[in-house]
């Protein structure tokens, strides 16, 4: 039997050398930045209007009493064609005799987390030192989700299943652009 004598030659040092130097081009912040922005107006419209909690299933219900107040429909309430014209006044306590606000919001009971709107409309992209998330620019909304979860014993600000795939994709969709 005879030996063969092949000579190997190779560039994976060079390939190595190249990608690495792609790699240092992927700015984490931009990359999250991108993620987070992304995937926040699925976010809200998953809590704020579907009503959806992470694991995307219902966050909850309403209460008939928590209900009076979104609808406006109170029994001194004034009937509009849609909605209510006058949510009536305050009967008892400090507010006694002050107007009640008109939300005017529907009558559908599942817990969408949205009364007045600001909660979502003050959800937004937050830098921190290695990147970037999803959170409030106010303490009051903060306290909010965290009392919602604490509530309905949920988790509904975390990413669903989807949403993980999602950013992984985008991130994946990233670093192939870096790669090239």
């Amino acid at each position: 039997m005879s030996s063969l004598n092949i000579d190997i030659v190779s560039n994976a040092d060079e390939v190595i050398q190249l990608i690495s130097a792609r790699l240092e081009n992927i700015n984490i912040k931009e990359l999250t930045a991108l993620q987070a922005s992304t995937i926040m107006g699925e976010m809200r419209k998953r809590i704020h209007v579907h009503g959806k909690d992470s694991n995307d299933a219902q966050i909850g219900t309403y209460t008939p009493a928590y209900m009076k107040v979104r609808t406006g429909l109170y029994k001194d309430a004034k009937p509009a064609k849609k909605g209510v014209k006058s949510a009536g006044i305050y009967s008892k306590g400090a507010n006694n005799g002050v107007q009640r606000a008109k939300y005017q919001r529907g009558s559908d009971t599942k817990v969408i987390l949205s009364l007045t709107r600001q909660m979502e409309a003050d959800m937004v992209i937050v830098p921190f030192e290695n990147g970037c998330g999803i959170g409030y620019t106010n303490e009051t909304n903060f306290k909010k989700s965290q009392y919602n979860e604490k509530t309905y014993r949920k988790n509904i600000f975390n990413l669903t299943k989807k949403e993980r795939e999602f950013v992984f994709e985008i991130g994946q969709s990233y670093i192939d652009d870096k790669l090239k």
